[in-house]
């Protein structure tokens, strides 16, 4: 009796997803899928285009010589093809010749920006002279001139008096520091949400870090009063400055002030002294849906179906606040002790009336008109929206390569290859998500978010409901308690403390912070 054929060994864990059979039969055996890691900080690296030998390079006529009978030309179409394919490789190497000449090295993407290569939240035409890959044709994008921002009238005072009784009926001030208290969420069926804490940092004890980043770490603190547990966002000020990142940082806390959702983060208190700054919110015990997804490799369709509809709404509602996230992705939507979603980490979002040209977000997420430098708005959250759903369903992204040059040129594609149990209606959602062009985006047009929630692969949810956290969870994380860390990674406690002070010069940019 023959032996079967040996399973396809699955891909490193890495950025690199591309993974060889060991066996002729790998068509008969379906690979593993590929497990990814977790995408903190998206680094993107320049690679030096390597020449090719010149032996390695296919002769003149092996590209018009039929493969089963030797020396017998092909057909005209087949020849055609040959010719484009050819001439679209050329091109390619082209476009990576003339990046490389633009700029080498190392090139972030948003948190990063300020490094040599990247681009930070400036307006059209401030960042460097590195463009993202061009389409066939295009040309290099010219500098545009900086946008002025003219200033704000003044409002007349009885609409300042309007606004100072809005204020005192919504809530008042937190004690001691003038910072605004957010209205508590009206939406019936929601917990109520923890009082928001008057006190200093010298009355929150810190228990254990929950999350780190670039410039950042976030930890479990608790009230030494109260008793009450919090999520205390940690920034060093030096790393901000160094990264150009103020304006991220400002927009960060901006939009978390203005917005009041059951499935959106909630801002408490912010603060700042000489060397980082402080951002206190609600905890959340339940951990990332990104840890759930890699421990089940993917989920089922009544699973991503919930998760999608509670998204849609977080969307839709920041949609009506004239704020895209642009940072949609599963290392940033946490779950509750119910089970519920929480869309957090706000630094890249913003408020935006038209358009933008800020290159940031993740690879595998990022929209064409990103990717181009066209200007993007809002559309781009219903594109990271298909590439989720996409990814929950499947396991892995549906645009993926070794490095992120070859991640744009599948996005600019299009071309998506979807497993065979994904279900007729999902697909057909995600390809009208996931339009290159934006203006017929599922999302984008006229009705909005109407458009998704009436798309059939919807027709069983009750959208009514779903603001009002009625609807059965499919994972019930496991919570002792409300400081239970036990759903989060353990991060080693390093020397972020020895973070040196700022000149009080820097710390005018952060004076209302």
């Amino acid at each position: 009796m023959k032996k079967a054929p040996a399973r396809c060994q699955p891909p490193s864990r890495g950025a690199g997803l591309r993974a060889e059979a060991e066996t002729p039969f790998h068509a008969l055996v379906p690979p593993a899928p590929p497990r990814f890691p977790r995408r903190d900080w998206p680094v993107l690296q320049l690679q030096e285009a390597k020449p090719r030998p010149a032996s390695s390079r296919p002769a003149c006529g092996s590209a018009l010589a039929s493969p089963a009978r030797p020396g017998c030309p092909l057909s005209a179409r087949r020849l055609r093809e040959a010719g484009e394919a050819a001439r679209e490789a050329r091109q390619g190497a082209r476009r990576r010749r003339r990046l490389l000449r633009r700029g080498t090295g190392r090139r972030r993407l948003g948190r990063d920006a300020g490094q040599p290569g990247g681009r930070g939240e400036a307006e059209p035409g401030t960042g460097p002279a590195g463009q993202p890959p061009l389409l066939k044709g295009e040309r290099p994008r010219r500098l545009r001139r900086r946008e002025l921002s003219a200033p704000k009238p003044m409002e007349p005072l009885s609409a300042v008096k309007a606004k100072a009784g809005a204020k005192s009926a919504g809530g008042g001030e937190v004690a001691g520091t003038g910072e605004p208290q957010p209205a508590p969420s009206s939406s019936p069926g929601s917990p109520a949400p923890p009082e928001p804490p008057a006190c200093k940092l010298e009355d929150l004890e810190t228990l254990a870090t929950v999350g780190t980043g670039t410039f950042g770490r976030v930890h479990l603190v608790k009230e030494k009063m109260a008793k009450r547990y919090f999520a205390l966002k940690v920034m060093s000020i030096p790393d901000v400055i160094r990264l150009k990142q103020e304006q991220h940082v400002h927009n960060e806390k901006s939009v978390l002030k203005e917005v009041n959702h059951p499935f959106l983060i909630r801002l408490f208190w912010t603060y700042h002294d000489e060397r980082f700054l402080y951002m206190l919110m609600e905890y959340v015990p339940g951990g990332e849906l990104f840890s759930y997804l890699r421990n089940m490799g993917r989920f089922n369709n009544s699973t991503g179906l919930f998760y999608s509809a509670e998204i849609i709404c977080a969307i839709e509602y920041l949609h009506s606040k004239e704020i895209v996230y642009r940072d949609l992705k599963p290392e940033n939507i946490l779950l509750d002790k119910e089970g519920h979603i929480k869309l957090t980490d706000f630094g890249f979002a913003k408020k935006l009336v038209d358009r933008t040209w800020t290159l940031c977000g993740t690879p595998e997420y990022l929209a064409p008109e990103v990717i181009q430098s066209k200007g993007h708005g809002r559309a781009v959250d219903w594109w990271a929206l298909g590439i989720l759903i996409f990814e929950m369903l499947s396991g892995f992204p549906p645009f993926f390569d070794d490095n992120p040059f070859g991640i744009y040129q599948k996005i600019l594609a299009g071309k998506i290859d979807f497993p065979r149990h994904l279900d007729l209606y999902v697909k057909d959602l995600i390809k009208k998500l996931l339009v290159v062009d934006r203006t017929r985006r599922l999302g984008n047009m006229k009705n909005g978010a109407d458009d998704v929630k009436r798309h059939r692969w919807f027709r069983s949810i009750e959208w009514e409901a779903v603001p009002q956290r009625k609807l059965k969870p499919p994972i019930m994380p496991k919570v002792s308690n409300d400081g239970d860390t036990s759903n989060f990674e353990a991060y080693p406690e390093d020397d972020w403390n020895k973070t040196p002070p700022v000149a009080p010069k820097d710390l005018e940019i952060f004076q209302n912070f």
